[in-house]
């Protein structure tokens, strides 16, 4: 007897990406960082699935501490809004940083991502315009991902969710 073929199609590994937060988010990192080896490792799992409870309305809040350049922002600023979005393509997104050039450094990755063949094949989500914005990504359907700072203002925005990341510059952390 045969053994069974463990190779998924790519149909099946598409479908679960657009379920599982987690699995999403390895295909993510290889779709953004295509020449780079990514080593992933088992607190960053933790950090999908907790997130993937939020997705899932298990958690209302969550504070990730993870020191720099461990990949929070990446998995949290960059591919979650992505996720959202491809999910729910009216899904409203606000984003604060400390600052706004990071802020929208973190939009473009997150654009840069949703432009991805790769990305394009796992969700019929499309950006209303080619051109970049920097402050805010639409999606054809009117969902949106709003970049900003803490001090920004955010007067008459709401959003399904809010994402706060770096709220300190690295050098006030400790004052």
């Amino acid at each position: 007897m045969a053994a069974p073929d463990l190779n998924l199609a790519t149909e099946h590994l598409r479908a679960f990406s657009r379920r599982s937060f987690p699995f999403f988010c390895r295909g993510a990192m290889k779709a953004l960082l295509p020449t780079t080896t990514i080593l992933w490792h088992p607190y960053l799992d933790l950090i999908a699935s907790r997130l993937q409870d939020v997705i899932d309305g298990k958690r209302r809040r969550l504070i990730i501490n993870v020191p720099p350049r461990y990949g929070k922002s990446l998995v949290c600023s960059v591919a979650l809004p992505a996720f959202l979005l491809g999910r729910n393509p009216h899904a409203q997104i606000i984003n604060a940083t400390y600052a706004n050039d990071l802020s929208k450094k973190m939009s473009r990755d997150t654009r840069r991502l949703m432009e991805t063949a790769w990305y394009q094949e796992t969700f019929p989500t499309r950006l209303a315009s080619k051109r970049e914005s920097l402050g805010e990504l639409q999606t054809s359907c009117g969902g949106s991902r709003l970049a900003t700072s803490v001090e920004g203002t955010l007067t008459g925005r709401g959003g399904n969710l809010i994402i706060v990341d770096d709220a300190l510059k690295p050098s006030e952390a400790r004052s």
